[in-house]
Parts: structure tokens; C-alpha cells; sequence
């Protein structure tokens, strides 16, 4: 995080220029109600990261929490689901995915409280159930469009079809995104796209992706993830937008 700024709308400050600057907000569900978790916005760092070698992006959230209260409040729990709000308001860029809890951590410090930190997968995670089924007569893009269609809030960026195996597909006592990493992905290919392999990634704003390398090279489906969310997103000092949102900036990684 070295080169991080508290500068509010870019300019220059020691001796870095056009600094862009970020919002941050966290909301927690219970059903259909949203709470906006409010903190002091020095208290607080965010990072998120993603590639298409991993399924799923990982959301890491560290608090300060000296007094000890947020963790009484029940919020931080494994299991909570969080809606993270990220981005840049300047080019009307904002991401606003649901994650899940999947990890909680304290470091008590000399107090009653510590510092908290949290790690998130998209709230997917935690819908799915183990299940056993067969699939015939169909490809395996065709088989991952149909799983993904039963969820209903996922937005594909970028699908491409895949060559027809004749041959019966077993998803035997696994969950629907596991079945399609590991077995599906696993035999997908195209005549097309030159045998290249296929790759399966969900990104930091819900969208899913399951493409080849070779058409993922003729198209945009990876340039959008480096600017736009392949970043270390650091809380540092600074005034708060005219939102009231926390004011980061940021680090590329």
C-alpha cells in the first residue's frame, strides 16, 4: 500500500498524480431489510480479488474494533450475508455484489475488542446444496447455463458454447459450482477456438463467465477486470464524500 493518498478528488500530492478516488459501503440483510454498517472510515480497509483461475473472487474486510461492541452485535457472524458497494463515483463505476461470511477472525488488543477480520465469497457460496443428478443429451455449456439459470440473479458476461460429448454427465454427491469446475470445465473445448482451454470465474460484481482461452482473447471478456475491479482498495485519512460514503484510494495491483 505504499503511495497511498488522502486525496479527495485526484490533483497532486506527494508527488503522485490523478489519484482517483473510491467509495466503500457495507450492508448486512436480514430477508428483505438492508443495514448500512457505519464506521469511522479510518477503521477500516478493504480488498477484493479475482481471477479466471479461481471460481470465485475473495473479499477480505479488516475493522478496528476496540470497545468490542461489533462483536456482540451478531453482524460478523459465519453465514451473514453482506452486500459490499465499491467503485468509483467519477465514471459512475460502482460494483455492488452479495457476499458471504465465511471466515471471522479477532485480534484482541489491550482492550475489550481487537481488530476483525472478515472473509467473504459471492453469497452463492452458501446457496448451494450437495446433490446427485444425471445429465444426457446435452453439452457442457449447455449443462452450466441450465445450473446457473436455476439461481436467477446471475448475469452472464461472457458464454460460449461448447463441443457436444455424447455421454452421460454425473453430478455425484457435489454442489452445483463444484460439478462444473470439476467436471464440466474440465471437458469442455471448441473446434473453434482451437482446442484452447475453458475457463469458469465468477467476477467481484455477480457476473459469471465460462469461455475459452482463444475467445477470451478475441473479445474483451478480461480487460474490464483490470481497471475496473482488479485492485487493493485502502481506507485512508481523508474527508468523506458528499455521499457520507468512506473516501479511499487505490493501489493496482
Amino acid at each position: 500500500f505504499e503511495g497511498l493518498l488522502p486525496s479527495l478528488k485526484g490533483g497532486v500530492s506527494g508527488g503522485r498524480m490523478n489519484s482517483p478516488v473510491y467509495i466503500l459501503r457495507l450492508l448486512f440483510k436480514d430477508g428483505a431489510k438492508e443495514t448500512e454498517l457505519q464506521i469511522p472510515k479510518d477503521q477500516i480497509s478493504f480488498s477484493v480479488a479475482e481471477s479466471i483461475h479461481s471460481l470465485y473472487p475473495v473479499a477480505n474486510i479488516v475493522m478496528k474494533d476496540p470497545s468490542g461492541i461489533l462483536k456482540e452485535t451478531g453482524l460478523l457472524l459465519y453465514g451473514r450475508i453482506v452486500i459490499v458497494e465499491f467503485g468509483t463515483p467519477e465514471i459512475k463505476a460502482i460494483n455492488r455484489s452479495e457476499y458471504v461470511i465465511i471466515d471471522s477472525k479477532i485480534a484482541f488488543t489491550s482492550g475489550p475488542g481487537g481488530d476483525i477480520t472478515l472473509t467473504l465469497l459471492p453469497s452463492i457460496f452458501a446457496k448451494q446444496r450437495l446433490k446427485t443428478k444425471a445429465y444426457r443429451n446435452k453439452s457442457v455449456s449447455a449443462i452450466a447455463k441450465e445450473i446457473l439459470n436455476t439461481y436467477g440473479d446471475i448475469k452472464l458476461d461472457y458464454f460460449e458454447d461448447a463441443e457436444y460429448i455424447d455421454t452421460v454427465w454425473y453430478q455425484t454427491e457435489m454442489t452445483d459450482m463444484k460439478f462444473i469446475e470439476s467436471v464440466l470445465l474440465k471437458n469442455a473445448f471448441s473446434k473453434g477456438s482451437a482446442f484452447t482451454p475453458y475457463y469458469a470465474f465468477f467476477t467481484s460484481n455477480g457476473r459469471f463467465s465460462f469461455s475459452s482461452y482463444q475467445n477470451m482473447k478475441k473479445t474483451s471478456a478480461t480487460t474490464n477486470t483490470t481497471e475496473d475491479r482488479l485492485r487493493i482498495f485502502r481506507q485512508v485519512y481523508a474527508e468523506s464524500s458528499s455521499s457520507g460514503m468512506p473516501v479511499m484510494t487505490d493501489s493496482t495491483e
